[in-house]
């Protein structure tokens, strides 16, 4: 479920954002043009080895090389299937590889200073995404390898700091990569591009109290978790709304 939530945030910032970008795709480093069409070329003949059916793996060609020559429409559509091309998992370091190319510097140091800012504190995300994807390979080749119920949770809460880190970092790059005007400042729009956060802690009693930071007192309650978010979208600012259960736990990423 990880790997298709960080895949599906590449999706977004690809499809959303650089599709929508200032720069041409001539203009964008090759690192990005190389991720919009080599990588994509790799990435399509690695999923198409576990297509069994002649007929799937034509129409799976067929539909794919539709989108990828969007790149050069007047307006142009790019897609994300350079993201993890040469494996049928997501590696910690294609993660890595795939913030690199959009700008994001130290993707995994960036999310370990990410999380602690959101209280999902962790020694090292990198390596609790490694440990995950051991348990993961153990119980997917081992019929009687068996995870102890603490590790369990311990990897669900992992899994879900580390979906919302790298979402806020890819929607953050996305919107600096959108109105970036050059591509030798890209790195710079991006590093310094951080939209606001607002957070929505659940009490004791049920409800739910909205704070602009970690640290800092409430400053509206709300009767349920929906309508909370609802309220701190509403700022100004369209800040990310980072939701937390009653231990101050990092759970849910919205806006």
């Amino acid at each position: 479920m990880l790997e298709k939530y960080v895949a599906a945030v590449f999706d977004h910032l690809v499809e959303e954002d650089v599709s929508a970008a200032l720069l041409s795709f001539s203009a964008m480093p090759d690192t990005i043009r190389d991720f919009i069409l080599v990588d994509a070329t790799i990435g399509m003949n690695n999923r198409l080895s576990f297509l069994r059916g002649s007929s799937d793996r034509l129409n799976y060609v067929a539909g794919k090389l539709e989108l990828v020559v969007k790149y050069k429409d007047a307006s142009p559509f790019y897609t994300a299937l350079g993201f993890s091309p040469k494996g049928s998992n997501v590696s910690h370091e294609d993660i890595k590889k795939a913030f690199r190319t959009f700008g994001v510097i130290d993707a995994w140091g960036k999310m370990n200073t990410l999380a602690a800012a959101l209280g999902g504190a962790a020694l090292s995300l990198e390596e609790n995404y490694k440990n995950l994807a051991s348990a993961r390979h153990k119980a997917a080749h081992d019929p009687i390898s068996s995870i102890p119920v603490a590790d369990l949770q311990s990897n669900i809460r992992s899994a879900i700091v580390i979906g919302i880190c790298c979402d806020v970092m890819a929607k953050n790059a996305g919107s600096a990569i959108r109105i970036c005007r050059h591509k030798k400042n890209l790195e710079t729009d991006v590093a310094a591009y951080a939209r606001a956060m607002r957070f929505l802690d659940e009490q004791q009693n049920s409800s739910w109290l909205e704070r602009p930071s970690v640290g800092s007192r409430g400053t509206k309650a709300y009767p349920d978790r929906a309508t909370g978010i609802a309220g701190a979208r509403a700022r100004v600012a369209k800040p990310f709304v980072i939701v937390r259960d009653k231990t101050g736990q990092p759970i849910e990423l919205a806006g």
